[in-house]
């Protein structure tokens, strides 16, 4: 248990890294052996096996994975003990150039060992934890490969019942479906100009900046003058004279005096 809550504490202080695995989801196969390891039962029971199964990852974050996997450890000598597992993983990623990326990883959950318990009871149900590294290397967008090796640990059922361990070790290979994301670029930081001046030489003045133009106002026009009123006009009306009074008198006819 010292040797897990070390390998957990490596596992937090980790450096991060950007790959860009968030929320891509991918299924990788694997194959390979098992050395067992643990109580003298189990050395003397059990021998180098074959190890296989299969694990559906996604991309927690750029540099995390979670796991979903299922494996068979078949260690037969004597007994034919096997230890099948269904474990929740999570996965730390270191990416270098070149397609290579390194990893370590840890996981927990049940177990069923077969065939490893003194009292010839066929199996029992336990509990199983697994920690390891491994490296990836891609070989294209959707395709890649890699080699692992974990140290697994399935418990005690019962006071009877030996503890079973195993080194395992194997290939996988991994197929990236969904979206693939590219790795995220890293931005390099503009450096900030040299100065090219002599030795002694002093430094330019900094152009002034440009005066600003004044600004020109324009008058308003003038308003149009009202027009004058007209001129009032008065019309005098004027008083017709008075009529001459009529003469009484009878004028006296005058007679015409021929040859004068």
């Amino acid at each position: 248990m010292k040797n897990i809550a070390l390998f957990a504490a490596l596992f937090a202080a980790a450096p991060a890294s950007a790959a860009g695995r968030a929320g891509v989801l991918s299924f990788s196969l694997e194959g390979g052996a098992a050395q067992p390891l643990g109580t003298a039962w189990v050395r003397q029971n059990t021998k180098l096996g074959p190890n296989y199964g299969g694990s559906l990852h996604y991309g927690l974050s750029d540099h995390f994975e979670g796991m979903l996997s299922f494996d068979s450890v078949r260690m037969f000598k004597t007994r034919q003990v096997r230890v099948d597992t269904a474990l929740v993983s999570v996965a730390h990623y270191y990416d270098l150039d070149g397609g290579f990326s390194p990893a370590v990883r840890l996981g927990v959950g049940p177990a069923v060992v077969y065939n490893a318990r003194p009292d010839r009871l066929p199996s029992h149900n336990t509990f199983a934890v697994r920690f390891g590294g491994g490296l990836d290397y891609k070989l294209c967008d959707r395709l890649s490969t890699g080699l692992w090796a974990d140290y697994l640990v399935a418990s005690k059922a019962v006071r009877e019942t030996p503890e079973v361990s195993a080194v395992t070790f194997g290939l996988s290979l991994r197929w990236t479906g969904g979206e693939v994301q590219p790795r995220t670029p890293k931005t390099a930081k503009a450096e900030p100009k040299g100065d090219d001046r002599e030795p002694g030489e002093p430094k330019a003045a900094a152009a002034p900046e440009p005066a600003p133009a004044p600004a020109v106002e324009t008058p308003a026009p003038a308003p149009a003058p009202a027009p004058k009123p007209a001129p009032k006009t008065r019309t005098r009306t004027k008083r017709p004279a008075p009529a001459a009074p009529a003469s009484t008198e009878t004028p006296a006819a005058v007679q015409e005096v021929p040859g004068e």
